[in-house]
């Protein structure tokens, strides 16, 4: 008899928490799971790890292809109607699937369900005060893509999917190693509505090696390129929210142009805020931007040291949004 949850936990070079990861799932007060840990050519010794566990996970292990691509060697051979993935470095609490199962079940026109998530560092201690629900403002259902094009609130620790949404979207984009969650919930957002539990149900591990800790233009640009990707495979939903998406694309164009700009490629960050203004042609911020590029980096090195002389003492520094939870 299949289980009614696949959990899908890829793994690359994280022998010091997969033990955690999995025990989690292990501890879930819902039973009807399987655990699958593809391991993503892992150097470290985290197939030793799972070795442990023997029959209570099906381990796979491949060449280094990407989260995405771990994913979806999990899903492929997942058994289960509803699948959910984990990351090996990250935790479920033990009500996670008892919360989140039933409320899939009930609704079936849903294509997933998530709940909140805090950060956790190595030790596993809390790092943040604010959930993400909290960060963003609170979680959204019903129909989302709106307010998803314009940040992902979406926490990748806490969804549950349903598998024929799935495979009606489509699996991983395998091009993305950062965003890639964020692409596939905006393609399910774009067919199904969503719904959520209001409470905490995993945790997200920040550590060094998070492969989420890269560079601002690398997020941004992918950001670009999913919200393009969004209007290519999904015109007509994408045309009911027509100018949130502008908006969206906007944004993202702006704050790659501005991470570049930070990283020191003025003529790159230049081309990117030009591209923003032809979407929003007065956003002040912008403006201000583009003109700024021109300078280099030692003119604005030479602003934010006054910025910082009559800044407020604590006051928060504006960054790139993470496109990815």
């Amino acid at each position: 008899m299949n289980p009614k949850v696949s959990v899908i936990i890829p793994a690359y070079n994280c022998a010091r928490y997969i033990a955690e990861a999995i025990d989690s799932v292990l501890a879930q007060t819902y039973r009807d799971f399987e655990i699958i840990v593809v391991d993503d050519g892992s150097t470290d010794g985290t197939g030793e790890v799972v070795h442990r566990y023997a029959d209570r996970v099906r381990y796979i292990r491949q060449d280094n292809r990407g989260p995405s691509g771990a994913k979806n060697t999990g899903i492929q051979v997942a058994r289960g109607e509803f699948i959910s993935t984990l990351d090996g470095d990250d935790l479920w609490l033990p009500h996670r699937l008892e919360k989140l199962v039933p409320l899939l079940d009930r609704q079936l026109e849903l294509g997933f369900v998530y709940g909140d998530c805090y950060r956790i560092d190595e030790t596993p201690d809390r790092i943040q005060p604010r959930t993400a629900f909290e960060i963003h403002g609170g979680a959204r259902r019903g129909w989302v893509l709106e307010e998803l094009v314009m940040v992902n609130f979406v926490p990748s620790q806490s969804v549950l999917i349903r598998r024929c949404a799935l495979d009606a979207v489509g699996l991983f984009d395998e091009s993305y190693r950062i965003g890639e969650d964020w692409d596939l919930w905006l393609r399910l957002a774009a067919r199904y509505p969503v719904d959520f539990v209001p409470e905490v149900v995993a945790m997200r591990r920040q550590h060094a090696q998070n492969i989420t800790n890269n560079s601002d233009v690398t997020m941004m640009r992918n950001a670009v390129s999913i919200l393009n990707n969004l209007r290519r495979r999904e015109p007509e939903a994408v045309g009911r929210i027509r100018h949130a998406h502008t908006r969206a694309l906007a944004r993202a164009h702006f704050l790659l142009g501005v991470a570049y700009v930070n990283k020191g490629e003025g003529r790159r960050g230049r081309a990117e805020i030009a591209r923003s203004l032809r979407y929003t042609p007065t956003h002040l911020p912008a403006l201000g931007w583009w003109l700024l590029s021109w300078f280099g980096t030692g003119a604005l090195k030479g602003l934010r040291h006054v910025k910082r002389r009559f800044q407020r003492p604590n006051a928060p520094t504006p960054q790139c949004p993470n496109v990815s939870l």
